[in-house]
């Protein structure tokens, strides 16, 4: 059989099909366009023209200027959440030792309590171990103590009235400050919506509850 060119090799195999548009790259390429990348993220983030040395520190100063805003965000956030608590807090929520001066001009000493709440009151702890209240209308200053956020799961909040119906009904000694700075001390007889009765040495006393400055038991 004839062969038409000779240069041509009856046993040549078929070549394999040449992708068009997807030239191989090398790892060196791929790393090169990265650094391309960054550099264009850079100049964008920067706002100027910079070479590639400059790249990964703009990148890494963009990196911090985005955590400082993160961080001052949080911050931020964190003094709403403070601020708002704070707002809640009242002054029998204080704690340590503390005195108060009150009205009449007689102090007391002792360590807040803020787990015994009673409406309208102030509770310390003397160093006697007996619980002082003071009434808030009455304390014109306290000097020690710390402030403290207020906690809901600790103690309950009783009213004042309750607390002398428990002093009446358990029998103790009732010590009472009136607004002239004198103490009336002894057992509970009556206790009315607004006023209670105390049994003195000197007999019978009548106190408007809203007059009493002090309280212990």
């Amino acid at each position: 059989m004839p062969v038409d060119n000779p240069d041509e090799t009856r046993c040549s195999q078929p070549k394999a099909p040449v992708k068009r548009g997807c030239p191989v790259t090398s790892p060196s390429d791929r790393s090169a366009r990265a650094g391309l990348r960054r550099a264009r993220l850079a100049r964008r983030v920067a706002g100027h023209t910079v070479g590639m040395h400059d790249a990964d520190r703009l990148l890494s100063d963009a990196a911090a200027l985005v955590q400082a805003e993160h961080d001052a965000d949080l911050r931020s956030d964190a003094r709403e959440v403070f601020l708002a608590e704070a707002a809640r807090c009242r002054l029998a929520d204080r704690h340590g030792l503390g005195q108060v001066l009150l009205r009449c001009g007689v102090r007391l000493d002792g360590e807040w309590c803020p787990q015994e709440r009673i409406a309208g009151c102030v509770t310390l702890l003397g160093s006697d171990g007996r619980r002082q209240l003071a009434a808030e209308e009455a304390i014109v200053l306290v000097t020690g103590t710390r402030s403290a956020l207020r906690v809901e799961s600790t103690g309950r909040e009783t009213t004042l009235g309750r607390w002398l119906r428990e002093a009446w009904d358990d029998g103790d000694i009732l010590r009472a400050l009136d607004a002239r700075g004198g103490w009336h001390a002894g057992p509970v007889a009556f206790v009315g919506a607004d006023h209670v009765v105390i049994e003195t040495d000197a007999g019978s006393v009548v106190l408007p509850t809203g007059t009493v400055q002090s309280w212990s038991r």
